[in-house]
């Protein structure tokens, strides 16, 4: 797991440097390693990340289920938001579904990126509701999945709503943009990683 977060802040700080110092490649910008792009490598990390976290809800939800624990359902419920998450990295849908909320509110400033605000909100509500469930888990898998939660809602929700003020004044090609594009995807990333090495970790001290 070390080794697989290494790779991944390798390539993340690759990405910041890239935006740091753009190189040329037939007179135009190539963003391989630029978050904000669907074709970019950090995508892809993402993509898979969500996917991996999917599976291992998966094979913990089996695990409580043969165990007899109590709402052992909810680890399989997890597992398909995390399906539909990683789906969503894949296809842009909540990109998608942004331009037309922020055409239906009017959408300015911090509301820019209008999905940010209510998704953050849905998933807080979430987060409060599992509480029990998460709990029921032990102190430190709670502690942890708790954690990389924050982490991960603190990009993609906070300073997601910073960077399309931002965007909206300076352009997509703004550097203020580009590195907060940057530091939304190193928390997205950090949040993801410490979620799975929280799921390997309550998945290790399960008996069988």
């Amino acid at each position: 797991m070390r080794r697989v977060a290494g790779a991944v802040f390798v390539l993340w700080a690759l990405g910041l440097v890239q935006t740091l110092i753009p190189f040329q490649a037939n007179g135009e910008r190539v963003w391989v390693l630029d978050p904000d792009q669907e074709i970019g490598i950090l995508t892809w990390v993402s993509i898979l990340g969500h996917f991996a976290a999917a599976i291992l809800l998966f094979l913990n939800g089996q695990a409580a289920m043969d165990l007899g624990k109590p709402k052992a359902s909810l680890w399989f419920v997890l597992a398909m938001l995390f399906v539909a998450l990683s789906f969503d990295e894949f296809y842009g849908l909540h990109e998608r579904f942004s331009v037309h909320f922020r055409e239906q509110i009017d959408g300015t400033g911090l509301l820019f990126f209008a999905w940010a605000l209510p998704a953050g909100l849905l998933s807080l509500a979430g987060l409060i509701l599992l509480m029990p469930f998460l709990q029921s888990l032990g102190r430190r898998t709670s502690s942890l999945m708790i954690a990389s939660a924050l982490l991960f809602l603190s990009g993609a929700v906070g300073v997601e709503m910073i960077s399309g003020s931002v965007m909206e004044e300076a352009g997509l090609n703004g550097q203020g943009y580009r590195l907060l594009t940057s530091l939304e995807e190193g928390l997205e990333l950090s949040g993801i990683l410490l979620f799975i090495h929280a799921l390997f970790d309550h998945r290790d001290r399960t008996p069988r």
